[in-house]
């Protein structure tokens, strides 16, 4: 795989699974399951691509907003 934007082959993928996690966005903390976000996450596996020379992460961008409301929602649902 070759940067996106420099052409360097210097390029770090990090796959994980997540069984819990917490992150801040906009200024408000969460911590539950990981957001869905298109080239980030599914909600339960968090796949990045980086270019080690220029910082670019690799896929399509802006990425919409995540739902955090509906996630929450779920997982009250799956606790029922």
């Amino acid at each position: 795989m070759k940067c996106q934007k420099c052409d360097s082959e210097r390029i770090l993928e990090v796959q994980t699974g997540v069984e819990e996690c917490s992150y801040t966005y906009d200024g408000e903390e969460y911590e539950c399951v990981a957001p869905i976000i298109d080239n980030v996450s599914d909600g339960l596996y968090v796949d990045i691509a980086l270019c080690l020379d220029c910082g670019q992460v690799q896929g399509e961008f802006p990425a919409e907003d995540p739902d955090f409301d509906e996630e929450e929602d779920e997982e009250d649902e799956d606790n029922f």
